[in-house]
């Protein structure tokens, strides 16, 4: 009889620290997902200030190319595309 009882309160204490460990899991998940949606958010913006970045050094490179003193001091390189082959 005193077995019975030594294994029921094992149990009992078993089940009790299942539920508390699950719950915790629960929470770190919860948490995890917020943090992976900021992420997926800052990357997004990110993203954004590249392409309008990239957008304006595109920009000035042609400005800075068409410029006088760049033709001036510049002027007689030009760059050749290289071809590609078949």
């Amino acid at each position: 009889m005193q077995t019975l009882v030594h294994a029921d309160i094992f149990f009992f204490i078993a089940s009790i620290g299942f539920i508390v460990v699950t719950c915790l899991v629960a929470v770190g998940l919860v948490y995890m997902i917020v943090i992976l949606r900021n992420v997926r958010s800052i990357t997004e913006k990110v993203e954004a200030g590249i392409d309008t970045a990239e957008e304006e050094v595109k920009e000035f490179v042609s400005d800075l190319r068409e410029s006088r003193v760049f033709q001036m001091l510049f002027g007689g390189r030009k760059h050749k595309k290289s071809e590609t082959k078949k």
